[in-house]
Order: C-alpha cells, then sequence, then structure tokens
C-alpha cells in the first residue's frame, strides 16, 4: 500500500473530516454546558443513544478492532488517519471516558484539551516525564510529593541519567528559579499535596516555565478539576490519580494525563509541542503498554456522574473534622486548606473553587499531629472504629494512614524531615460518612493517647 495511491489519501481525508466533525461537537459541548452536565453526560447524547440503542456509553470489551480492508488498516496503523485498532492504544469506550475528561479539564477554556487513561496514576506520571526527558536532562519538582513520586524521580529516573532538582520550599517562586537550568526540561507540582496539603501558586509557576520556554506538570490528584483546573491558569499538563475520588468507590486502579493544545517546549519532535497527550498515545504509551481497560473505563464514568456531588460533601465533613481537631488539646497542627490558621490558605482561596457555583470548597483530605511518641501516633490508627488503615485515599468511605510508618517510609528519615513529614503525623481522608460520627470516633481513639 502506498501513501500516493488515491484511494489511500481519500480514506484518510474522509477519515480527518468525521474525527474533526467529531471535534467540533467537543467544544461545542464543552464550552457550553454545565460542569455537571458533562459529568453525566459527556460526549454521549441522543445521537450517539439511538446509534448505539442505550442511554449510556457501550462497553467494549475487546482486545481489537476489526477493519474494513486493508485500506483502512494501513490508514489507521501508520497514524495518518484517527481510528481504532488494539485496545492496548485506544477503544471506544476508553475514548468516551477521556473526552469527557477532557472536556471537564478544559471546562469553558477556549483551547482544545485531550486526555489519556492510563493503567495507574504512577504510570500517567511516567508517561507524562518519560515522554520529554532524555538522558542528560533534569527536571525541577516540590519536594511535597506522594511517597510513590518521590521513589520514581529519586531513583528510576536518576537510572535513566535524568536528575531531579528538588524545591524544598516550594512556596518560594524564586526557590524554583533558582534549580532551573539549560538542562531543565520540565517544573513539577502537585497541589494540594498528599499529606501536608501545600497548595501551589499555579499562575506564578506558569508565568516561570513560560518564561523557560519548558512546561509546568501539575499533580491535581486531591483537587480533581471539580475544585482545580490547573489549564485554566497556564499550567500545559494535569495529571490525576483517578484511583482516588475521581473513582471514588475503590474499585479500580486508573490515571489520567491531560494537556492543552500547543503546550510550552521547545523540542522539536513533531507532535510534541502541538498535541501531547496525542504524542504520548503513539509513542511511549504504546511502546511501554501502560494500557487501561475498558471495564475500569465504564466504572469511571458511572462515577463521573455523582463526582461533584461527592467532591462537595466530602469536603464539607473534612472542613467540620479539622475544625475539631484544631481544638483538640491533644492536635498540636491541623494541615487542611479550608481552615484559617492554614499557612496556604489564601491560595487555597485562589484556586480551590465548585466548579460553576465558584466558592470555595477545600477537598477531602487533611492531615494532623498528634502529642506524643510516634508510636503513641500509630496505635490511633489501631483505635480508630471507622474507616480503615490503608495506603489509599479519596474515597467514600474514610482512610488514614500513619505516613511515616508507610506511604512515606521509603524517604528515609532525612527525606521525611526535609519534606515536613514527622513522625506523629496522620493522614486522613475523610468520607461519605455523617462528620459527627467521624469526629465521634476521633474523640475516643485521642481519649487513648
Amino acid at each position: 500500500m502506498k501513501k500516493e495511491d488515491e484511494n489511500y489519501k481519500a480514506l484518510v481525508k474522509l477519515l480527518g473530516e468525521n474525527y474533526s466533525t467529531f471535534q467540533k461537537k467537543f467544544m461545542e459541548r464543552k464550552n457550553n454546558l454545565s460542569f455537571q452536565t458533562i459529568c453525566v453526560n459527556g460526549m454521549f447524547d441522543k445521537e450517539e443513544g439511538h446509534l448505539f440503542k442505550s442511554i449510556r456509553p457501550p462497553l467494549i470489551g475487546s482486545s481489537s478492532s476489526p477493519f474494513i480492508d486493508n485500506l483502512e488498516a494501513a490508514a489507521i496503523l501508520s497514524y495518518d488517519a484517527p481510528g481504532f485498532a488494539y485496545t492496548r492504544i485506544n477503544n471506544l469506550t476508553n475514548q468516551f471516558l477521556e473526552m469527557q475528561m477532557a472536556m471537564l479539564e478544559g471546562y469553558h477554556l477556549p483551547f482544545r484539551t485531550e486526555s489519556l487513561f492510563t493503567s495507574s496514576g504512577m504510570s500517567a506520571i511516567a508517561t507524562a516525564i518519560m515522554s520529554i526527558v532524555k538522558m542528560g536532562d533534569n527536571i525541577v519538582s516540590s519536594n511535597q510529593v506522594y511517597g510513590g513520586t518521590f521513589q520514581f524521580f529519586n531513583v528510576d529516573l536518576k537510572n535513566m541519567g535524568v536528575e531531579v532538582n528538588w524545591v524544598e520550599y516550594p512556596s518560594d517562586i524564586n526557590s524554583w528559579e533558582k534549580q532551573i537550568d539549560e538542562k531543565t526540561k520540565l517544573l513539577f507540582v502537585e497541589s494540594p499535596s498528599n499529606p501536608l496539603l501545600f497548595v501551589a501558586d499555579i499562575e506564578e509557576l506558569s508565568k516561570l516555565a513560560n518564561a523557560h520556554n519548558i512546561p509546568l506538570i501539575v499533580d491535581n490528584t486531591m483537587a480533581s478539576p471539580v475544585l482545580t483546573r490547573p489549564l485554566q491558569y497556564g499550567a500545559d499538563i494535569v495529571i490525576e490519580s483517578a484511583s482516588k475520588i475521581i473513582c471514588g468507590s475503590g474499585r479500580v486502579i486508573a490515571g489520567v494525563l491531560t494537556s492543552k493544545d500547543n503546550i510550552n517546549i521547545k523540542d522539536p519532535r513533531p507532535g510534541l509541542k502541538e498535541n501531547f497527550a496525542g504524542y504520548a498515545r503513539g509513542n511511549l504509551y504504546r511502546n511501554m503498554g501502560p494500557a487501561f481497560s475498558p471495564f475500569n473505563a465504564e466504572k469511571i464514568i458511572d462515577e463521573l456522574i455523582t463526582l461533584p456531588l461527592r467532591v462537595k460533601q466530602q469536603s464539607d465533613s473534612a472542613l467540620k473534622v479539622a475544625k475539631f481537631l484544631e481544638n483538640h488539646p491533644k492536635i498540636t497542627e491541623v494541615n487542611y486548606p479550608g481552615l484559617e490558621s492554614f499557612k496556604y490558605h489564601k491560595e487555597a482561596k485562589k484556586y480551590l473553587k465548585l466548579a460553576d457555583e465558584g466558592t470555595n470548597s477545600f477537598g477531602f483530605l487533611l492531615s494532623f499531629e498528634v502529642k506524643g511518641s510516634k508510636e503513641a501516633t500509630a496505635n490511633i490508627c489501631k483505635s480508630l472504629q471507622i474507616g480503615y488503615l490503608a495506603t489509599d485515599l479519596g474515597k467514600s468511605v474514610t482512610i488514614f494512614t500513619h505516613p511515616a510508618t508507610t506511604t512515606h517510609f521509603q524517604l528515609g528519615d532525612q527525606e521525611r524531615r526535609k519534606a515536613g513529614i514527622s513522625d506523629n503525623l496522620i493522614r486522613y481522608s475523610v468520607g461519605l460518612e455523617n462528620p459527627e460520627d467521624l469526629i465521634k470516633d476521633l474523640q475516643r481513639a485521642l481519649e487513648k493517647v
């Protein structure tokens, strides 16, 4: 099959026109529907419903898609035209979810956005970073990151010849500037961070990244697009662990990266700047295989329906719990963006707002330090009766953990101290339970310290 063949060129043109029509519809729905309506319907409306004879997106569980003929196969497999070939790369069910997520991240923004779902949050981070860097490069990252992210940056990237310049004081924009040099390929920030809830000034970081013509990547897991849409403030790429609040049931492991068109980057590779998510799909994602299951996509599509409702309720409950802990004599410090006493409350008020409503809501996660020994702190987790001691968060059930001996244990004492994670810290992810029950449970556990 030769690309100069007239039939081949005609098919590529037709498939491209069909895709353009779909993209036009995508932009119209993204910019004209409310956030809640997008969460319910996404790109699946009456037209698709009649086509598939279903009121919900179909589950396409097949590992591959059949081609009409060799002409279509050649066009799609060569990436000359859009289409479906193999579920490791793309899938119709996955696409409905990915376009829905891209609508949410790019909500009412004038430019096009594209999402790529991966097998986990860490695979989304790895896919994004490794699609940009090469041996000899460095990245600049806040030291306020999830333990798994720290390990990937500090061990695996280093083994690949990529250095990480850590920013120890990420609230200070000059600390970021000092870590950037001619080999820096991107800035990375987690906001709000896990578990200390550092809230970054995304707008200022975006300006800094733009000045150096490098992309800013924001891990937005703790906020989700319900509370913060980093692309709105100039970020280039957004990452979330969709295993968390996006899919609050706890039945799915998934990650997602979303990019805007024409990210800030000086790399000349074709497509990297123009459509980063598409570039990642056709290269590292395709070749390394962090494939996303359509069965998981179906579950997340259903979970998105209630996402704004869950975020609001869990945020309201978390604020009540945080205020209780703030006034408890056995608690020395509470980290929660909604507290006026919290050191990043100003930034939280700017960035953490409910879509459509525009009112502040501060998320499901908080952490607090307990008076007493490391052992006494860990014992509180054993004494709690509601919720689970687990290395997870953002679920519809309450989950708590002792970071020093679990999620951030691998950092070691020195790096934990640098990141501000004390031995007396408990991370507490508020679920959908009645907050009064959670407060009573915490009161009982604290009485035993």
